[in-house]
């Protein structure tokens, strides 16, 4: 019964006026059914792409045409489920295709090729759409495949996104905190400023090296510091504060103090030279 109402699509098909250069310029429904001389497969194989479109969607119309209780399978009942993968999904309209005693050989591939887009969920449909119609299968699933790997990737790459942005937001408070402890463990330091005095000119607020007043120590006498700011100045200022040193000196032997009286005995004979 398919068969029949298959090969009456095709010669109503047939029969329709084509332009001289058009690709199905010519038909017959034997050529569109696979019967008498262009049962082969290699004489097939020569039909342009859009004669095997049209043989495979006239072939589903006859199928999808017989009454539900007539049909020996049901191909419009394999679809794609919403989670489920579309390598997955292929094999059941195939099973159901090659199994089926009413289809012949030649037809069982075009029909798989339309039933695999056909009852494929619209997701997949969307990535499928700008493939010619009738493509081969493996086509389709490589397809798929590049696309859910694509999607995979941009999904990894916004949680990454996501992982950086909250690590971002922890190191700015972890920097603000230390700021603000900063401020409270040095409440003198001011905002934008350089604590501190200049140790050439003696004020605050800016290094030696950045140091460009005139400067002279009246104490040292030098033009290389200023006078508040000497260090020999604040060095006697700290020998004065802790007290001098003192120094014990052990005298010399004063002879004026025994009188240079000499030795008893010595009498004799300096007396004795005089």
């Amino acid at each position: 019964m398919w068969e029949s109402e298959w090969y009456r699509k095709a010669q109503i098909e047939a029969n329709k006026e084509q332009p001289q250069g058009h690709d199905l310029y010519g038909i017959t429904a034997d050529m569109i059914t696979g019967r008498g001389n262009y049962s082969s497969t290699s004489t097939q194989l020569s039909y342009p792409l859009a004669l095997h479109h049209l043989a495979a969607q006239l072939a589903q119309d006859a199928l999808f045409s017989i009454p539900q209780d007539k049909k020996a399978s049901t191909f419009s009942n394999v679809k794609q489920g919403v989670n489920e993968n579309y390598s997955h999904f292929v094999n059941r309209p195939w099973e159901a295709i090659k199994d089926n005693p009413d289809l012949p050989t030649e037809m069982k591939d075009p029909l798989f090729r339309v039933l695999a887009f056909d009852n494929a969920k619209s997701k997949t449909k969307s990535i499928l759409v700008n493939l010619p119609r009738g493509s081969p299968v493996d086509e389709m699933l490589l397809r798929v495949s590049r696309a859910e790997q694509q999607s995979q990737t941009a999904m990894v790459a916004e949680v990454v996104k996501e992982a950086m942005g909250s690590q971002t937001k922890l190191t700015a408070a972890a920097l603000k905190a230390g700021q603000r402890h900063s401020t409270t463990v040095h409440p003198k330091k001011r905002q934008g400023g350089i604590t501190g005095v200049c140790h050439r000119c003696g004020q605050s607020g800016h290094l030696v090296m950045n140091c460009n007043q005139t400067v002279r120590c009246d104490k040292c006498q030098v033009d290389n510091h200023a006078t508040v700011a000497c260090r020999r100045s604040r060095s006697r200022a700290k020998g004065a504060k802790g007290g001098r040193m003192k120094v014990t000196v052990t005298p010399a032997w004063d002879f004026y103090t025994n009188n240079c009286q000499p030795p008893e005995k010595a009498s004799e004979w300096m007396w004795k030279q005089q």
